[in-house]
């Protein structure tokens, strides 16, 4: 949550994979915080791993000799074996996992398609980049012969479809707004 905060701007991808048992309710409260959530049920987990002749099946009077022979069986696996439960588990959950995916690519691909910038006393120019709605705001002549400037309104346009909306009453918190979609400069180590 600390990070999702943090770059709220950005508007990341919070997701979550979770495998076992949970509750509607747990899954739900994660999904009203916002998270994406790829669950994999207790039941599938077993038979995943059935297709290795592993029965994963446990509760909490399962003696520790037996969860101490599962994972020695396990471990004794090839790595085909283990790659097989993996498959089988994405397989048996297919449509929960192709929907995470799409969710997580079309957060992750998704593109600043134009910024829009207008200055609530005029027209209001449409620029293709941050770095060109900075530059327009800190060039932008506020004592052109009209009306003192109101407020800036920011519009960010995605390739997505997601909007995000800023309005400020000075040029300052404009661009400090529009700065925080800026890219980090890479810098060589």
């Amino acid at each position: 949550m600390p990070l999702a905060e943090t770059y709220q701007n950005a508007a990341p991808f919070r997701g979550v994979v979770l495998a076992g048992v949970y509750t509607n309710g747990a899954l739900d409260q994660l999904r009203s915080l916002g998270f994406i959530t790829l669950y994999l049920p207790y039941e599938t987990i077993i038979k995943a791993f059935s297709y290795v002749g592993i029965d994963a099946e446990y509760d909490e009077n399962t003696p520790e000799h037996e969860f101490e022979d599962k994972i020695k069986t396990w471990e004794n696996l090839s790595e085909d074996q283990r790659i097989l439960v993996s498959k089988k588990l994405i397989e048996i959950n297919q449509n929960e996992v192709k929907s995470f995916f799409r969710l997580l690519e079309r957060t992750v691909t998704r593109q600043i398609e134009s910024v829009h910038v207008l200055p609530l006393h005029g027209t209001m120019f449409e620029l293709t980049s941050v770095e060109n709605a900075i530059d327009f705001i800190e060039k932008y002549d506020e004592d052109d012969g009209s009306k003192r400037i109101i407020k800036y309104d920011v519009y960010i346009y995605y390739s997505n479809g997601d909007q995000i909306k800023g309005s400020f009453s000075d040029k300052e918190s404009a661009i400090e707004f529009l700065g925080k979609y800026l890219y980090p400069e890479l810098h060589p180590s």
